[in-house]
């Protein structure tokens, strides 16, 4: 369920690429394989949060929640960030 949202938030944001900054179509591939949006990062990412909520509900801690729409901004950042250097991009 978690990695469908994220999937259709990625979607919903492809309206990006009409309005994307100039380095976006340079660096994002959307859902290609090397790319962080691919769904096999995403389905990592979902593993890793699940994980981490095990160990804190072993502590007495709160759940961790995602964002969607935090998700996809990271992912694309860090395609920027791989591929174009580190500095901060501004996404909208």
């Amino acid at each position: 369920m978690k990695l469908e949202l994220l999937l259709n938030c990625l979607e919903r944001e492809a309206y990006l690429v009409r309005v994307a900054p100039s380095w976006f179509n340079k660096y994002v591939k959307l859902g290609a394989a090397k790319d962080a949006t691919s769904a096999t990062n995403l389905k990592a990412s979902i593993q890793d949060l699940e994980n981490a909520n095990s160990a804190r509900a072993k502590v007495g801690s709160r759940r961790l929640k995602v964002s969607p729409i935090l998700t996809a901004i990271s992912m694309i950042d860090a395609d920027y960030q791989k591929q174009g250097g580190v500095q901060s991009p501004t996404i909208l």
